[in-house]
């Protein structure tokens, strides 16, 4: 029985989710404790950047 190999790294990237991260308009809301954005929602519910190892979990066929 052989088993087929695949190297490592050998599928093309998948292109980075990119999200522009800003803290313009973000103010201490004392009141709350919390960091709020311009519109009054908590700023850790917005889009954050992050990174990524760009790895893939599925298997291919």
């Amino acid at each position: 029985m052989t088993t087929e190999v695949i190297p490592f790294a050998a599928r093309a990237a998948d292109r980075p989710c990119l999200v522009a991260t800003s803290i313009e308009g973000v103010v201490w809301d004392e009141e709350r404790q919390l960091n709020v954005q311009a519109d009054g929602m908590p700023w850790h519910t917005a889009d954050h950047a992050a990174s990524t190892t760009d790895t893939s979990t599925t298997a291919s066929a």
